[in-house]
Protein backbone atom coordinates (compact mmCIF):
# COMPACT_ATOMS: atom_id res chain seq x y z
CA UNK A 1 0.00 0.00 0.00
CA UNK A 2 2.87 2.40 0.80
CA UNK A 3 4.46 1.79 -2.63
CA UNK A 4 1.18 2.41 -4.36
CA UNK A 5 0.62 5.65 -2.49
CA UNK A 6 4.18 6.81 -3.19
CA UNK A 7 3.83 6.01 -6.90
CA UNK A 8 0.49 7.81 -7.03
CA UNK A 9 1.94 10.91 -5.44
CA UNK A 10 4.94 10.91 -7.78
CA UNK A 11 2.73 10.33 -10.78
CA UNK A 12 0.45 13.17 -9.77
CA UNK A 13 3.42 15.51 -9.34
CA UNK A 14 4.71 14.51 -12.76
CA UNK A 15 1.39 15.29 -14.37
CA UNK A 16 1.27 18.66 -12.69
CA UNK A 17 4.70 19.50 -14.09
CA UNK A 18 3.62 18.93 -17.70
CA UNK A 19 2.32 21.77 -19.89
CA UNK A 20 -1.39 21.78 -20.65
CA UNK A 21 -1.40 20.47 -24.21
CA UNK A 22 -5.02 21.48 -24.74
CA UNK A 23 -4.43 25.12 -23.91
CA UNK A 24 -1.02 25.25 -25.61
CA UNK A 25 -2.11 23.67 -28.90
CA UNK A 26 -3.66 26.55 -30.79
CA UNK A 27 -4.84 24.23 -33.54
CA UNK A 28 -7.52 22.72 -31.30
CA UNK A 29 -10.94 24.40 -31.54
CA UNK A 30 -11.75 26.74 -28.68
CA UNK A 31 -15.16 25.96 -27.18
CA UNK A 32 -17.00 29.06 -26.05
CA UNK A 33 -20.36 29.08 -24.30
CA UNK A 34 -22.74 31.59 -25.91
CA UNK A 35 -23.20 34.62 -23.70
CA UNK A 36 -25.73 37.42 -23.73
CA UNK A 37 -24.19 40.65 -25.01
CA UNK A 38 -27.27 42.87 -24.79
CA UNK A 39 -27.61 45.21 -21.81
CA UNK A 40 -30.20 44.15 -19.25
CA UNK A 41 -32.71 46.92 -18.69
CA UNK A 42 -35.48 47.45 -16.16
CA UNK A 43 -38.84 49.16 -16.60
CA UNK A 44 -40.42 50.52 -13.43
CA UNK A 45 -43.69 51.88 -14.72
CA UNK A 46 -45.46 51.71 -11.36
CA UNK A 47 -44.31 52.89 -7.96
CA UNK A 48 -47.40 52.81 -5.80
CA UNK A 49 -49.54 53.76 -8.79
CA UNK A 50 -53.24 53.65 -7.78
CA UNK A 51 -55.37 51.72 -10.26
CA UNK A 52 -59.10 52.26 -9.81
CA UNK A 53 -61.59 49.33 -9.78
CA UNK A 54 -62.24 48.06 -13.29
CA UNK A 55 -59.40 50.09 -14.75
CA UNK A 56 -56.21 48.93 -16.45
CA UNK A 57 -52.60 50.04 -16.23
CA UNK A 58 -49.73 49.27 -18.58
CA UNK A 59 -46.77 47.98 -16.61
CA UNK A 60 -44.54 47.49 -19.66
CA UNK A 61 -44.58 48.54 -23.30
CA UNK A 62 -41.95 48.46 -26.04
CA UNK A 63 -41.63 48.52 -29.81
CA UNK A 64 -39.11 46.83 -32.05
CA UNK A 65 -37.40 43.57 -31.12
CA UNK A 66 -36.45 42.44 -27.64
CA UNK A 67 -37.31 40.00 -24.88
CA UNK A 68 -38.85 40.17 -21.41
CA UNK A 69 -37.00 38.03 -18.88
CA UNK A 70 -38.68 38.57 -15.50
CA UNK A 71 -41.73 40.26 -13.98
CA UNK A 72 -41.80 41.42 -10.35
CA UNK A 73 -45.24 42.42 -9.17
CA UNK A 74 -46.95 43.69 -6.01
CA UNK A 75 -50.54 44.86 -5.65
CA UNK A 76 -51.60 46.49 -2.41
CA UNK A 77 -55.29 46.95 -1.64
CA UNK A 78 -58.16 44.48 -1.67
CA UNK A 79 -56.32 41.16 -1.40
CA UNK A 80 -59.61 39.27 -1.68
CA UNK A 81 -60.04 40.34 -5.29
CA UNK A 82 -56.45 40.73 -6.47
CA UNK A 83 -56.31 37.05 -7.33
CA UNK A 84 -59.08 37.52 -9.91
CA UNK A 85 -57.52 40.60 -11.46
CA UNK A 86 -55.91 40.06 -14.83
CA UNK A 87 -52.47 40.12 -16.42
CA UNK A 88 -52.62 40.53 -20.22
CA UNK A 89 -49.52 40.06 -22.38
CA UNK A 90 -49.83 41.25 -25.98
CA UNK A 91 -46.92 40.04 -28.12
CA UNK A 92 -46.70 41.24 -31.73
CA UNK A 93 -50.44 41.83 -31.75
CA UNK A 94 -51.51 38.54 -30.12
CA UNK A 95 -52.94 38.75 -26.59
CA UNK A 96 -52.67 36.19 -23.79
CA UNK A 97 -54.51 36.71 -20.49
CA UNK A 98 -54.47 35.03 -17.08
CA UNK A 99 -55.88 35.81 -13.65
CA UNK A 100 -53.17 37.35 -11.47
CA UNK A 101 -53.54 34.54 -8.92
CA UNK A 102 -52.99 31.89 -11.60
CA UNK A 103 -50.13 33.68 -13.36
CA UNK A 104 -48.17 34.12 -10.11
CA UNK A 105 -49.56 31.01 -8.33
CA UNK A 106 -50.78 33.07 -5.37
CA UNK A 107 -54.46 32.23 -5.72
CA UNK A 108 -56.72 32.07 -2.62
CA UNK A 109 -55.12 34.95 -0.74
CA UNK A 110 -58.40 35.60 1.00
CA UNK A 111 -59.19 32.11 2.24
CA UNK A 112 -57.04 32.02 5.34
CA UNK A 113 -53.98 30.02 6.30
CA UNK A 114 -51.87 31.34 3.42
CA UNK A 115 -49.75 34.07 4.95
CA UNK A 116 -46.11 33.46 5.96
CA UNK A 117 -46.48 29.67 5.90
CA UNK A 118 -46.92 29.55 2.13
CA UNK A 119 -44.34 32.11 1.08
CA UNK A 120 -41.36 30.81 -0.88
CA UNK A 121 -38.76 31.94 -3.38
CA UNK A 122 -37.04 30.05 -6.20
CA UNK A 123 -35.16 31.12 -9.29
CA UNK A 124 -38.23 30.94 -11.51
CA UNK A 125 -41.25 31.72 -9.32
CA UNK A 126 -41.85 33.23 -5.88
CA UNK A 127 -44.61 34.38 -3.54
CA UNK A 128 -42.96 37.03 -1.40
CA UNK A 129 -45.90 38.71 0.34
CA UNK A 130 -49.40 37.52 1.20
CA UNK A 131 -51.73 39.34 3.56
CA UNK A 132 -55.49 39.56 3.63
CA UNK A 133 -55.86 40.82 7.19
CA UNK A 134 -54.21 44.22 6.92
CA UNK A 135 -51.04 43.31 8.83
CA UNK A 136 -49.29 45.53 7.89
CA UNK A 137 -51.19 46.07 4.64
CA UNK A 138 -53.49 44.02 2.44
CA UNK A 139 -52.02 42.76 -0.79
CA UNK A 140 -49.74 40.31 -2.53
CA UNK A 141 -46.19 40.21 -3.85
CA UNK A 142 -44.58 37.81 -6.33
CA UNK A 143 -42.17 37.45 -9.20
CA UNK A 144 -41.94 35.16 -12.19
CA UNK A 145 -39.05 34.51 -14.54
CA UNK A 146 -40.61 34.26 -17.99
CA UNK A 147 -38.85 34.53 -21.34
CA UNK A 148 -41.02 36.44 -23.83
CA UNK A 149 -39.34 37.20 -27.16
CA UNK A 150 -41.01 39.86 -29.30
CA UNK A 151 -40.18 41.17 -32.77
CA UNK A 152 -42.50 44.14 -33.34
CA UNK A 153 -44.03 45.14 -30.03
CA UNK A 154 -45.09 44.03 -26.56
CA UNK A 155 -47.49 45.37 -23.94
CA UNK A 156 -48.11 43.95 -20.45
CA UNK A 157 -51.25 45.25 -18.78
CA UNK A 158 -52.83 44.82 -15.34
CA UNK A 159 -56.61 45.13 -14.93
CA UNK A 160 -57.97 45.68 -11.41
CA UNK A 161 -60.96 43.43 -10.65
CA UNK A 162 -61.22 44.46 -7.00
CA UNK A 163 -63.63 46.93 -5.42
CA UNK A 164 -60.88 49.28 -4.24
CA UNK A 165 -57.85 51.05 -5.63
CA UNK A 166 -54.85 48.77 -6.13
CA UNK A 167 -51.44 50.26 -5.44
CA UNK A 168 -49.04 48.73 -7.95
CA UNK A 169 -45.31 48.20 -7.59
CA UNK A 170 -43.76 46.50 -10.61
CA UNK A 171 -40.42 45.87 -12.26
CA UNK A 172 -39.91 44.24 -15.66
CA UNK A 173 -36.42 43.07 -16.65
CA UNK A 174 -35.90 43.03 -20.40
CA UNK A 175 -33.40 43.16 -23.24
CA UNK A 176 -33.65 45.42 -26.26
CA UNK A 177 -32.88 43.98 -29.69
CA UNK A 178 -32.71 40.39 -30.91
CA UNK A 179 -31.04 37.81 -28.68
CA UNK A 180 -27.34 37.17 -29.10
CA UNK A 181 -26.57 34.13 -31.34
CA UNK A 182 -26.73 30.80 -29.57
CA UNK A 183 -28.51 32.05 -26.44
CA UNK A 184 -31.85 30.47 -27.30
CA UNK A 185 -32.62 27.51 -29.60
CA UNK A 186 -34.92 27.87 -32.59
CA UNK A 187 -37.64 25.96 -30.69
CA UNK A 188 -38.01 29.08 -28.49
CA UNK A 189 -38.58 31.52 -31.34
CA UNK A 190 -42.19 32.42 -30.51
CA UNK A 191 -43.88 32.78 -27.12
CA UNK A 192 -47.30 31.30 -26.32
CA UNK A 193 -49.26 31.19 -23.05
CA UNK A 194 -52.34 29.03 -22.70
CA UNK A 195 -54.55 29.64 -19.66
CA UNK A 196 -57.42 27.34 -18.83
CA UNK A 197 -59.72 29.42 -16.56
CA UNK A 198 -61.22 28.09 -13.36
CA UNK A 199 -63.87 25.49 -13.97
CA UNK A 200 -65.50 22.69 -11.98
CA UNK A 201 -64.47 19.10 -12.63
CA UNK A 202 -66.48 16.14 -11.36
CA UNK A 203 -64.99 13.05 -9.76
CA UNK A 204 -62.86 10.96 -12.16
CA UNK A 205 -63.60 13.28 -15.08
CA UNK A 206 -60.68 14.42 -17.19
CA UNK A 207 -59.77 17.72 -18.75
CA UNK A 208 -57.50 18.69 -21.62
CA UNK A 209 -55.62 21.65 -20.21
CA UNK A 210 -53.61 22.10 -23.41
CA UNK A 211 -55.22 21.10 -26.71
CA UNK A 212 -52.83 19.85 -29.34
CA UNK A 213 -50.15 22.33 -30.39
CA UNK A 214 -48.58 22.09 -33.83
CA UNK A 215 -44.78 21.73 -33.60
CA UNK A 216 -41.91 22.05 -33.67
CA UNK A 217 -41.54 23.78 -30.33
CA UNK A 218 -40.63 23.51 -26.68
CA UNK A 219 -42.57 23.31 -23.40
CA UNK A 220 -41.52 25.83 -20.76
CA UNK A 221 -43.77 25.35 -17.73
CA UNK A 222 -47.05 24.01 -16.36
CA UNK A 223 -48.92 25.59 -13.43
CA UNK A 224 -51.90 23.60 -12.09
CA UNK A 225 -54.34 24.70 -9.38
CA UNK A 226 -57.10 22.64 -7.76
CA UNK A 227 -59.24 22.90 -4.63
CA UNK A 228 -62.09 21.00 -3.01
CA UNK A 229 -63.75 20.04 0.27
CA UNK A 230 -61.99 16.83 1.26
CA UNK A 231 -60.03 15.30 4.15
CA UNK A 232 -57.14 14.80 1.73
CA UNK A 233 -56.48 16.08 -1.80
CA UNK A 234 -57.33 12.80 -3.52
CA UNK A 235 -57.51 14.59 -6.86
CA UNK A 236 -53.72 14.27 -6.78
CA UNK A 237 -54.09 10.54 -7.47
CA UNK A 238 -54.62 11.28 -11.16
CA UNK A 239 -51.87 10.51 -13.65
CA UNK A 240 -51.02 13.55 -15.82
CA UNK A 241 -50.42 12.74 -19.48
CA UNK A 242 -48.22 14.66 -21.89
CA UNK A 243 -48.78 13.66 -25.50
CA UNK A 244 -45.55 14.41 -27.36
CA UNK A 245 -45.44 13.94 -31.14
CA UNK A 246 -48.44 11.59 -30.93
CA UNK A 247 -46.99 9.43 -28.13
CA UNK A 248 -48.68 9.62 -24.69
CA UNK A 249 -46.37 9.75 -21.65
CA UNK A 250 -48.23 9.20 -18.39
CA UNK A 251 -46.79 10.15 -15.00
CA UNK A 252 -47.74 8.12 -11.93
CA UNK A 253 -49.50 10.65 -9.74
CA UNK A 254 -50.02 14.40 -9.85
CA UNK A 255 -47.84 15.29 -6.88
CA UNK A 256 -45.11 13.07 -8.37
CA UNK A 257 -45.28 15.02 -11.62
CA UNK A 258 -44.72 18.22 -9.63
CA UNK A 259 -41.83 16.84 -7.57
CA UNK A 260 -43.45 15.45 -4.41
CA UNK A 261 -44.86 12.29 -2.89
CA UNK A 262 -47.88 11.42 -0.73
CA UNK A 263 -49.69 14.71 -1.29
CA UNK A 264 -46.60 16.76 -0.23
CA UNK A 265 -47.61 16.22 3.42
CA UNK A 266 -44.05 15.69 4.75
CA UNK A 267 -42.23 18.07 2.43
CA UNK A 268 -43.93 20.90 0.53
CA UNK A 269 -41.34 20.97 -2.26
CA UNK A 270 -40.01 24.35 -3.47
CA UNK A 271 -37.25 23.89 -6.05
CA UNK A 272 -36.36 25.87 -9.15
CA UNK A 273 -37.82 23.18 -11.42
CA UNK A 274 -40.93 21.98 -9.57
CA UNK A 275 -42.90 22.26 -6.36
CA UNK A 276 -46.12 23.26 -4.61
CA UNK A 277 -47.01 26.90 -3.98
CA UNK A 278 -50.25 26.37 -2.04
CA UNK A 279 -51.07 23.38 0.15
CA UNK A 280 -53.58 22.85 2.95
CA UNK A 281 -56.89 23.95 4.38
CA UNK A 282 -58.18 27.49 4.30
CA UNK A 283 -60.32 28.97 7.05
CA UNK A 284 -63.38 28.00 4.99
CA UNK A 285 -62.62 24.24 5.22
CA UNK A 286 -61.52 23.97 1.58
CA UNK A 287 -58.26 22.18 0.76
CA UNK A 288 -56.05 24.03 -1.73
CA UNK A 289 -53.25 22.86 -4.01
CA UNK A 290 -51.27 24.98 -6.49
CA UNK A 291 -48.28 23.36 -8.22
CA UNK A 292 -45.64 24.25 -10.78
CA UNK A 293 -43.15 22.48 -13.03
CA UNK A 294 -40.50 23.97 -15.31
CA UNK A 295 -38.62 22.15 -18.05
CA UNK A 296 -35.44 24.21 -18.05
CA UNK A 297 -32.91 21.71 -16.72
CA UNK A 298 -34.35 18.95 -18.90
CA UNK A 299 -35.79 20.61 -22.04
CA UNK A 300 -38.97 19.08 -23.45
CA UNK A 301 -38.83 19.58 -27.22
CA UNK A 302 -41.64 18.46 -29.52
CA UNK A 303 -41.36 18.10 -33.28
CA UNK A 304 -44.93 17.76 -34.53
CA UNK A 305 -47.39 18.14 -31.63
CA UNK A 306 -47.91 18.59 -27.88
CA UNK A 307 -50.92 18.33 -25.57
CA UNK A 308 -51.54 17.95 -21.82
CA UNK A 309 -54.38 16.09 -20.10
CA UNK A 310 -55.32 15.64 -16.42
CA UNK A 311 -58.15 14.08 -14.39
CA UNK A 312 -59.86 14.62 -11.04
CA UNK A 313 -58.56 11.56 -9.23
CA UNK A 314 -58.33 7.93 -10.24
CA UNK A 315 -60.81 5.10 -9.86
CA UNK A 316 -59.76 2.68 -7.13
CA UNK A 317 -57.62 5.35 -5.46
CA UNK A 318 -59.89 7.32 -3.16
CA UNK A 319 -63.01 9.34 -3.89
CA UNK A 320 -62.21 12.99 -4.65
CA UNK A 321 -64.99 15.60 -4.56
CA UNK A 322 -65.97 17.85 -7.42
CA UNK A 323 -63.16 20.36 -7.59
CA UNK A 324 -62.36 23.81 -8.88
CA UNK A 325 -59.33 23.78 -11.17
CA UNK A 326 -57.30 25.94 -13.55
CA UNK A 327 -53.99 25.80 -15.39
CA UNK A 328 -51.41 28.09 -16.96
CA UNK A 329 -49.03 26.67 -19.57
CA UNK A 330 -46.17 28.48 -21.32
CA UNK A 331 -44.63 27.03 -24.46
CA UNK A 332 -42.75 28.18 -27.53
CA UNK A 333 -42.91 27.33 -31.21
CA UNK A 334 -40.23 27.50 -33.86
CA UNK A 335 -42.64 28.67 -36.54
CA UNK A 336 -44.62 31.90 -36.45
CA UNK A 337 -47.82 32.60 -34.47
CA UNK A 338 -49.93 32.09 -37.59
CA UNK A 339 -49.20 28.36 -37.28
CA UNK A 340 -50.52 28.21 -33.70
CA UNK A 341 -53.89 26.37 -33.77
CA UNK A 342 -55.18 28.15 -30.65
CA UNK A 343 -57.10 31.38 -30.53
CA UNK A 344 -55.33 33.95 -28.35
CA UNK A 345 -58.20 34.14 -25.87
CA UNK A 346 -59.15 31.56 -23.24
CA UNK A 347 -60.55 28.32 -24.59
CA UNK A 348 -62.76 25.89 -22.71
CA UNK A 349 -62.81 22.21 -23.57
CA UNK A 350 -65.42 19.92 -22.01
CA UNK A 351 -64.61 17.46 -19.27
CA UNK A 352 -65.41 13.90 -20.29
CA UNK A 353 -65.93 10.63 -18.47
CA UNK A 354 -62.69 8.86 -17.64
CA UNK A 355 -63.58 5.20 -16.95
CA UNK A 356 -60.08 3.99 -17.74
CA UNK A 357 -58.02 6.07 -15.31
CA UNK A 358 -55.69 3.19 -14.57
CA UNK A 359 -52.82 3.50 -12.15
CA UNK A 360 -49.36 3.37 -13.75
Amino acid sequence: MKCILRFSALGFAFLLSQPNAYSADKTLPQIEIPRETRTLRVATETEGTPVAPGKSWTIFSATGAGSVERIQFAAMGDAVAQESSTITITVDGISYSAPTGVFFLNEWESDGGFAAGNLFATKNIANTYSQANGNPVNGMGAYRKIYIPYYKSITITYTNASSANAGLYTQVDYYKGKASPGIHPATQNYFHMYTYPFTTLAQFNQITFLPSVAGPGELDSIFLLASGVAPAPQWLEANPTLNIDGVPYTYGGTEDFFGGQYYFVELPVHTDEYGVARLGFGSNGVYYTAMYRYFHDFPLVFHSSLSFRWANGQKGEGAPPTIKTAANIVYYTELGPETNPHAPELILSPAVANPSADKH
